[in-house]
Formats: structure tokens, C-alpha cells, sequence
């Protein structure tokens, strides 16, 4: 038997570049990320007509680093490494074709670099591609490699920042041409091959010996200091909402972080505020719009995440150091959210290829999230102020080489993690790539339903003081924008009525303002009467105490005169109960009474079904005997007492893991009623409840976050409990809660 080799026709190398750079951005992409790995911390690409040169003052190499390393296709160095050798960056690439990328730009190379640790020697590589033969062997490929003195490699030309060591690649016989319109491109794309946002912060090297600074040498300093002008505009300046997101060794804990960032006037008349939320990235499920299969894992397939993103909306009246038409078309060109895998931009994701698919679901003109859970209910369509890519300028980071070691030390499956195509322009279309464009995309959904909550909150605000004829007229102005979507007989049909309807409220308003005179200090009293009756009321509880006292120690001491005292004072309370009927509110002896003992469960259960749109999501679990009554009273009262207490728990449940609320009657100690525990945060200290029961008086400190789905907030809730349970015989309090319940809320009365 004959042993046989496999022979690799030098051909393949001009394949391989073709197929696997393709554009001339990605080529010198990859090789300035050589640079970045080799712990430079500046390159400089320099392009003229006949030559491109990438110089930087990296670590460099040796005779034997260079052909171990770069004469090896497809070497495992940068994975089975991880981290450079001295900044400790994680490396960018994996594949060990990056080196294809100067062939793809012209067919002459020469590789000049100088070991940092070695002070006599440098290295001379020269290679022709011109020399490829079809049906040649690769092996045969001549590079000529030459171990020269050091000096020579120095004299006259510095390598950048003046470094004595480093590499400077020269290409020449260029493939290609390089007009303006190439160079302002490859331009963008270079500066932009690191993040934006990073530009305006950057240091100089002797600052921050980390810091890793791209520039290009193509007579163009002018246009450069212009994208950074318009970089920082968009960062710091115009910028009408911010959202961040993290994920932190997410393959354990399962968690991202969001934050959204809204500023004052946003929409007009909202103020500033701050949105935070978690999503366990187990729960993310993306169907993308294009096809395929609705890629669903039930574990969490990212280890760490972190994107920054601007929404804007521009107009004139905006500070700004460039001009509007210059940021608009920036973002016309460049806008979306882009991709950086260990610091370098994927060139695919950017503004053509929608990768989030928010483009097309705002052209679809959706109204609601499949994404955003229950909590963030919003009745309105939503989905409607999701931001087409023109209006974003954001990034998302990740490391792919971080991502795959950590899969595989937790036992993954290949292509369970992100990876980076051969291509090295984009991702792997796989579960953890879905994932990830779930979580970036949830993270924009919840910036829609959170406008359109701001927008729906300044709107209420402005209609309550609104005047319905006003509301009329928009109605007109409405109909005739719709005109011709409308048959003729429909739109004179509504316009009539709308005109009816405009001129009634007119009618209606001039009457109601004649009426105000009258109304306004009836309103006042009654305003007034409500008060004064609840702290009568306080009042008349405490004099009881003290008179029955007075009667015991007139008793023990023998005193008729104390005890005559004490039944003047029981007169007064008698008169001044008298009193306090005349402010209470005109009830009749049915509303006061009750005509029926109602059954506490039925009502239970109806309230908290009709509680459940406005608290999504929180279980609420009604265990009472169906022969428990309430005393006699009106079902207004019972309802409430029940509501306001539900929309106590509900506030309360905003921040806790867990949204469940109890409901459970009670029969013991010659008492009998029903008890409401939830799980929510904060609990209620026993001792000192009273005051809770008082008017204007809150606990429970809501925070920004769920403002806008937390219900009422003005303090008069337990005041309005603690009113209508005396009034129909009943105790309202707080007790010691039990079965791993939080606050426990207690209504009882007489069996």
C-alpha cells in the first residue's frame, strides 16, 4: 500500500481572499485589527495612488513568530491564546485568515517588523502574488525573508509615535483605485472601525497605555475633525432618548439590564425621566419577518452584552456645533445600531440590512410587542413610535472569542454561542445570535411603549382642562385629513353630526360657565364636609374614650361632681355627632344601611376581575367560605374599600419578584371578616399604622420607573377605607402577615 498526500494548489490563497474579505474596508479592517492584537496603541493607514502602508507600534515579531504565526494559514494562535501578550486584550480574531486581506488589495507585499524585546534584530518579508501559478503547490510560494539589523528598519522612517518596534505593512500594485469618493468611505469606515463614542473620549497614549487610536493619512485631516463634530453632536447634544443595556455573565445569572433615558420636552410637555427594567434572556422569544424558523432556547445563550443607543428627532431649534443637514445625513448614511465583536465593528450590520428589523415592523405599522410582557400594557398602539433605523445611532458590544469559551466551558453544544462568519462580516444566524437581536430589539419596543406611555399621560393632562367643543373641532380636522378614504355619503353623514355635536357643547359650556357661580361653593363645602366629617370622626372616637374614662374614676373616687363632668361631656359628643350628620354626605337610609347583607365572595371575585386590567400580570387568589357576609352597607362601599386596597398591593408589587395577592375570609374570636396579603416590597410597621389612615398621608414611595403604571398616589385611598369601614361597622387594619406574605390588610367586623 502507498501512503498519499494532500497538495493545496497556491490558487486557493487568491480564492480565499475574494471570497473571504470581499470589500476593501473589511481588507484593511482586518489588518489594523493585527495591529490592535499585536498591543499597539496607534496604527496609521497610509493611502496614495501607487501604495497602501499599515504602520503601528506594536509588541512586533521574530524570525520565528513571523513564520509560525503569519505564514501559517488558518493557525489556531489567537484562539488557543485569548489575551495579547501584555495590554491583556481579548483578541479579535480567530480564524487566522486576516492575513489574506493584503493580497486582496494589491499583488506586492512587503512586512517590516521589529521585535519590541529584541535589540539587535528585525525582520524583512517580501512576497509577490503575481508569482501564483495555477496548479502550483503552495508549499512552493516563495517568501523571501530576511533577519536584518534593527537600525535599518528605523532610519527615516519612525514607526508611529516614534516607537522603535512595531510593523509596517506595504502594499503596492494596487488592485484597485482610489478616488475621493473610495477615500471619504474608507475614511468613515476606519474611523468608525472602533466606536464612535470612543473617539470623544479618547486620551493620548502616555494617559492611557490602553488606548488603541486608528488614523488615516489620505490628505483628509479637514474631513475627519467633521465626523467628529458630527459624532459628538449626536452623543452629547440632540439626542432625545438614551438606552442602555448589559448583560453580565449571563450564561449563570440569566439577567440583562435595560435602562431607558428620557429628556424634558420629550414628547412636548413631558419632563425628564428614567425607566429601568430586567428580562431574563431565558424568556426572549424573535421570529424574525424574513423567514425561517422561530428560533426559541429555553437558557440563556449570552454571557455579556453591553449597548448604548440614541433615539433622535431633529429640528432647527437644537444646540449643535454642525448643521442640521449635516447630522441628518449622517444618520441617512450611518444611522441604526451597529455590532462591535471585541471593540471592532461588523460591517454588515449598519444602516442597509435592518438587521433589529425595526425598519420593517415600523413600515408594517404594528401595535403591540410580542416581546414586552403584560406589565408594560399600554392601551394604545404603541408599537406605532418605534423608531425606524434613520432615526438611531447606537452600539452594541460583544466578544465573540469570550462568548465561545465560556459556551464551552459550561458544556455547550457547537453553535450554541456567537460566532463570527468566515466572511468576517457579520454573525452566525444561530439561537445565541437570535438572542441577541431579541434583546436589543426589546429594549427598542420598550422605548416605543414608554413614549407612547408619556405621550398618553401629556394628553390626558391637556384633555381634562380641554373643552369638548375643542375636542369636536379636532374631530373635524381629523375627518377632513381622512377625506378621501371616506364614500361621500359616510363623511356628510359625520360631518353633520360632528358640527351638531361642536355646536351642543358650545351651547353646554356657555351654560356651564353661567352655572359655576352657583356650583363653585357648594363644591367648596362639599370639598369641605368630606374632610371635616372624617376628622370629626377622629374626634368623636377619642371623646368616647375620654368620657368613659372620666365615669370610671368618678365612680372609684365617689365624686358626683366629676361624674356630672362626664355626662355634660357625653351630652356634647351626643350634639356633636348631631353635627356631623349635617356634613355628611346626603345618603339615604338604603345607601346608609344597606337594604342586604351581601356575600363577601361574589364581590371578591368581582372586583378583582374587574381590577385585572389595570394590574397585569398579578395573580389574585379569592379563598372565602361562600356563606361569609359583609354587614349591611351599599355594594359601592364594599367595591371601594376592596379597589383601594388592591391598588395598594398592586403599587407595592411594582419592584418585587412577585406579583401575587390572597384573599381569604376569616371566622374567630366572635369576629369574622377577610384578609389581603401581598408579596409586595417595603411591609407596613404595626405599631405606628394609624397615621396611614390619615389624609395625603403615603408610605409606599413608588419610583420613577413604574410611575406610569402605578395607580392613584395622593395619599387619600386607606383615608377613604378607614371612613367607609366605620361607617358601616366594620374595623380596618394591618396585621401581622403570615405564609411568607409581606403585608397583610384586615377588614373585620361582628359576627
Amino acid at each position: 500500500m502507498t501512503t498519499k498526500y494532500f497538495t493545496v494548489d497556491v490558487a486557493l490563497l487568491e480564492e480565499l481572499g475574494e471570497r473571504l474579505i470581499g470589500r476593501r474596508h473589511i481588507a484593511l479592517a482586518e489588518i489594523v485589527k493585527n495591529s490592535y492584537d499585536a498591543d499597539a496603541t496607534r496604527c496609521v493607514v497610509t493611502i496614495r495612488s501607487d501604495q497602501i502602508v499599515v504602520a503601528d507600534n506594536g509588541l512586533g515579531m521574530t524570525a520565528d513568530q513571523f513564520e509560525r504565526r503569519y505564514l501559517r494559514l488558518a493557525g489556531q494562535h489567537k484562539r488557543q491564546a485569548e489575551f495579547s501578550e501584555v495590554l491583556r486584550r481579548r483578541l479579535t480574531g480567530s480564524k487566522g485568515v486576516g492575513r489574506l486581506a493584503a493580497q486582496f488589495l494589491g499583488s506586492q507585499l512587503i512586512i517590516e517588523t521589529l521585535r519590541k524585546d529584541d535589540d539587535e534584530k528585525g525582520v524583512v518579508a517580501t512576497m509577490d502574488w503575481t508569482e501564483i501559478t495555477s496548479g502550483g503547490d503552495l508549499k512552493d510560494f516563495p517568501v523571501d525573508l530576511q533577519v536584518v539589523d534593527r537600525r535599518r528598519l528605523l532610519v527615516g522612517k519612525p514607526f508611529p509615535n516614534g516607537a522603535t518596534h512595531g510593523t509596517r505593512i506595504t502594499i503596492s500594485n494596487l488592485k484597485l483605485e482610489f478616488g475621493d469618493k473610495e477615500l471619504e468611505e474608507i475614511g468613515r469606515q476606519l474611523w468608525s472601525l472602533r466606536s464612535p463614542f470612543e473617539r470623544l473620549v479618547r486620551t493620548n497614549e502616555s494617559e492611557d497605555p490602553k488606548a488603541f487610536r486608528v488614523d488615516l493619512d489620505a490628505n483628509m485631516e479637514s474631513a475627519e475633525k467633521a465626523f467628529d463634530r458630527v459624532i459628538e453632536d449626536l452623543t452629547t447634544q440632540v439626542w432625545r432618548a438614551k438606552i442602555r443595556g448589559s448583560v453580565t455573565k449571563g450564561r449563570t445569572s440569566d439577567l440583562a439590564s435595560i435602562q431607558l433615558e428620557f429628556t424634558d420636552g420629550y414628547p412636548p410637555k413631558a419632563p425628564e425621566e428614567v425607566f429601568r427594567d430586567e428580562v431574563r434572556l431565558s424568556s426572549l422569544r424573535w421570529k424574525s419577518q424574513r423567514g425561517g424558523a422561530d428560533v426559541v432556547s429555553s437558557m440563556p445563550l449570552l454571557d455579556g452584552v453591553e449597548f448604548t443607543i440614541f433615539v433622535y428627532k431633529l429640528d432647527s431649534r437644537q444646540r449643535r456645533s454642525v448643521s442640521l443637514a449635516d447630522l441628518k445625513d449622517y444618520l441617512e448614511r450611518f444611522g441604526s445600531v451597529a455590532l462591535f465583536d471585541a471593540g471592532f465593528r461588523l460591517p454588515y450590520y449598519g444602516i442597509d440590512n435592518d438587521w433589529l428589523e425595526n425598519g420593517s415592523d415600523y413600515g408594517r405599522r404594528l401595535s403591540t410587542s410580542a416581546l414586552l410582557p403584560s406589565k408594560w400594557m399600554v392601551e394604545d398602539r404603541y408599537m406605532l413610535d418605534l423608531p425606524e433605523p434613520r432615526r438611531l445611532f447606537g452600539y452594541v458590544r460583544i466578544s465573540t472569542n469570550n462568548e465561545g469559551t465560556v459556551a464551552r466551558s459550561k458544556g455547550a453544544a457547537p453553535g450554541e454561542w456567537l460566532e463570527v462568519q468566515s466572511g468576517r462580516d457579520r454573525l452566525v444566524d444561530n439561537a445565541a445570535h437570535r438572542q441577541l437581536q431579541a434583546l436589543v430589539r426589546y429594549s427598542l419596543d420598550l422605548y416605543a411603549n414608554r413614549f407612547r406611555s408619556r405621550l398618553l399621560r401629556v394628553r390626558e393632562q391637556e384633555r381634562d382642562v380641554e373643552p369638548a367643543a375643542r375636542k369636536y373641532s379636532r374631530l373635524r380636522e381629523v375627518l377632513h385629513e381622512n377625506r378621501d378614504a371616506l364614500p361621500d355619503v359616510v363623511f356628510e353623514r359625520i360631518e353633520k353630526e360632528a358640527v351638531d355635536a361642536e355646536r351642543a357643547a358650545n351651547t353646554s359650556e356657555k351654560l356651564y360657565d353661567a352655572r359655576t357661580v352657583v356650583i363653585a361653593p357648594l363644591a367648596a363645602a362639599g370639598i369641605t364636609a368630606l374632610a371635616m366629617t372624617h376628622e370629626l370622626g377622629r374626634e368623636t372616637r377619642f371623646m368616647d374614650a375620654a368620657s368613659a374614662t372620666l365615669l370610671r374614676i368618678a365612680d372609684e373616687l365617689g365624686r358626683p361632681d366629676l361624674r356630672k363632668t362626664a355626662e355634660d361631656l357625653l351630652g356634647s359628643l351626643g350634639r356633636l355627632r348631631a353635627l356631623q350628620n349635617l356634613f355628611t354626605p346626603l345618603l339615604s337610609a338604603e345607601d346608609r344601611e344597606g337594604s342586604d347583607r351581601l356575600r363577601v365572595q361574589a364581590i371578591a371575585r368581582e372586583v378583582a376581575r374587574s381590577m385585572e386590567p389595570l394590574v397585569p400580570g398579578m395573580e389574585m387568589i379569592v379563598a372565602v367560605d361562600d356563606e361569609l357576609y359583609f354587614p349591611r352597607a351599599p355594594l359601592a362601599a364594599w367595591s371601594a374599600i376592596l379597589q383601594n386596597v388592591l391598588a395598594n398591593s398592586w403599587n407595592a408589587s411594582l419592584a418585587s419578584d412577585e406579583a401575587r395577592v390572597l384573599i381569604a375570609g376569616f371566622s374567630e374570636n366572635g369576629r369574622e371578616g377577610l384578609r389581603i396579603s401581598d408579596m409586595g416590597i417595603g411591609g407596613i410597621d404595626i405599631q405606628s399604622q394609624d397615621r396611614l389612615f390619615d389624609a395625603f398621608e403615603r408610605d409606599l414611595k413608588v419610583s420613577k420607573e413604574y410611575e406610569s403604571v402605578a395607580i392613584g398616589g395622593q395619599g387619600m385611598g386607606l383615608a377613604i377605607v378607614r371612613m367607609l369601614s366605620t361607617n358601616y361597622k366594620s374595623i380596618a387594619r394591618f396585621v401581622t402577615p403570615h405564609g411568607g406574605y409581606r403585608t397583610t390588610f384586615e377588614l373585620s367586623w361582628e359576627k
